[in-house]
């Protein structure tokens, strides 16, 4: 069954302030490795009559998108996410085309890791800087929507719709026609209240004050029994600011002289 998402500007609107932004980076690994859907296609009716369409396609072994990119020693395996991003104005004219790839690095911090434009109509702004932020756009809405409907099913309401085509199949030199029918489920925003709101962030995960934090030395042991060790490293955001650890060692006398204070 092929899922499809209608969306317009303003409930991407809402989406992004229901859902609070540090969500993508405390759970991006999971949303990419394990997604509620694993393909789906997102249409945007836009309020100046254009339509985006965004086909997401989670990239296991022989996926089409793998032969577009030579994908970065630090993507994560298995946390690939290819899309094709297509703009169309109202009469049909397609305006952008273009293809990138969403991922975790091997610390788990989603990022956007290919980026192709291999077309652009000449009434669209020239050059790299538009495109690239058409893509960073489509993936804010893959991590919040595969967030929806992992945690809050009920924001996405679906219906099942049936579409009917016709196949011309040449057999023995005759054309036959054969009549195909597609199921579709079809997702729509449903209206979110400041309840609702309130309920998502709630729910939603801790937000991360600290900017890095360094990890010791440790042994990881797998289902399959082999054991690798994990060298010292800093994880956060800002490693930069990572200043090390301070150990304050207290004489064991004297805490037990304060516990019994």
């Amino acid at each position: 069954m092929d899922n499809t998402i209608i969306l317009t500007d303003k409930d991407i609107e809402t989406l992004y302030q229901a859902v609070p932004g540090d969500v993508v980076y405390s759970c991006a690994k999971q949303l990419l490795t394990e997604p509620a859907l694993d393909e789906f296609t997102v249409k945007v009716n836009h309020h100046n009559s254009t339509v985006s369409e965004y086909a997401f396609v989670h990239m296991v072994e022989g996926c089409r998108i793998h032969k577009f990119y030579d994908l970065p020693a630090d993507l994560m395996p298995g946390t690939g996410v290819g899309c094709v991003a297509r703009s169309y104005s109202s009469n049909g004219v397609k305006l952008a085309d273009c293809m990138f790839i969403i991922g975790c690095n091997l610390e788990g911090e989603p990022s956007l890791y290919a980026l192709s434009p291999y077309y652009l109509h000449p009434s669209q702004p020239q050059g790299n800087e538009e495109i690239r932020e058409y893509c960073e756009s489509g993936s804010d809405l893959y991590t919040t929507l595969q967030y929806l409907l992992m945690h809050h099913k009920e924001c996405l309401v679906f219906d099942v719709q049936r579409k009917s085509s016709t196949k011309h199949i040449k057999k023995k030199g005759r054309v036959k026609k054969s009549a195909i029918t597609q199921t579709i489920r079809v997702y729509h925003l449903s209206p979110l209240d400041d309840e609702a709101v309130k309920r998502i962030r709630r729910t939603a995960s801790i937000q991360r004050k600290c900017p890095a934090w360094g990890v010791r030395g440790h042994y990881r042991h797998y289902q399959s029994g082999k054991v690798i060790y994990v060298k010292p490293h800093i994880k956060g955001k800002h490693k930069e600011q990572y200043s090390g650890r301070e150990y304050v060692f207290v004489p064991r006398e004297k805490s037990v002289k304060n516990e019994l204070v």
